[in-house]
Formats: structure tokens, sequence, C-alpha cells
């Protein structure tokens, strides 16, 4: 756990040791370590200037506030000045194709990070159904220009979950 002293409560410390210390017939010398808290370690490595990299970080925001208004969600996220966007994926049927939605954020000058693809369903009678789905949306997130699909796994809603489940989830 690493803690954090103010400047000015560290000063506050110092003046109050050196007050204690006038004040008592205890010697400073007393008051330190007789022996190094930890063993000395050559910190020569930290002499080596290391040159900034461009930063990589970049903010973007999710659409799903917008409750499925994304032409003004990009609007606005992109008017607030932000540089990504998550959009869900009922935008693959309100725009009539990839290169309709890739035109309107390069006009916004967003970029989609991620398209949520929705949960995956356990019920191996679903399988084909839900492995054709996803795909479906990872082109669209690739024509787009997108960077992520996103899917979230979802729970049987009738049982447990086993580790049978699990097995077919990552497999």
């Amino acid at each position: 756990m690493q803690c954090r002293l103010p400047r000015r409560d560290f000063i506050a410390g110092l003046g109050t040791l050196a007050a204690a210390a006038a004040a008592s017939s205890i010697p400073i010398k007393a008051l330190v370590a007789a022996e190094p808290l930890y063993p000395p370690v050559d910190l020569s490595y930290f002499d080596t200037p290391i040159s900034p990299a461009p930063a990589e970080i970049r903010i973007g925001y999710a659409s799903i506030t917008w409750d499925g208004n994304d032409r003004q969600a990009i609007e606005d996220i992109a008017s607030l000045g932000f540089h990504g966007i998550q959009l869900r994926a009922n935008v693959i049927k309100e725009f009539g194709s990839p290169t309709e939605l890739r035109d309107l954020l390069e006009k916004h000058q967003l970029r989609m990070v991620a398209l949520s693809s929705g949960g995956v369903h356990i019920d191996p009678a679903l399988e084909a159904e839900e492995i054709a789905k996803h795909t479906a949306n990872a082109k669209f997130v690739h024509d787009v220009g997108g960077l992520y699909l996103q899917v979230t796994d979802e729970r049987p809603k009738d049982r447990a979950i086993t580790a049978a489940d699990y097995k077919r989830l990552e497999g």
C-alpha cells in the first residue's frame, strides 16, 4: 500500500520531532534507527533518461445512454471532443451499410472503438445461430474500420452455471 503524505504534514512532523528532541534529554541520534530499514539498492538504472513516447491514450464514450439514437450520440460525442465511440449492435439495422456508418463517423472524426454485439447464449441448440450472429457483427466492425467486438455471456435463467458451460464458452 502506498502512503502519500502532503508536504505540509511532513514538514509539520519534522518540526514536531525537532521540538520534542529539543525539549527532552534524548539526543536526536537516539531517535534515528541504528540500522538501515532497507538493504542498499542500486538505483543507477534510473540515471538513464527515458524519452517520452507519443501519447496513445484517447478517451471515448459509449452511445448506450442515447437509448438507440445513435446518430445523435455520434454528433454529441464528437462535439464534446471525444475521439472514439462504442456503439451497440442496433446500428447494424439502423445504417444501410458499413460504408454509411464509416462515412458518418469520419465526418465527425470519430473511430468506432467497439461494437457491443450482445450476449452469447450457452444453450447448445443456439450455437450455430450465435456464431453466425457474432461473426456477421465482427465483419460489420471490420468493414466500418472499428477495433473491437464486445461479447458478453448470459447466465442460464433456469439453472446454475456448470463447469461444462464454462468449457463451451472458452472453446
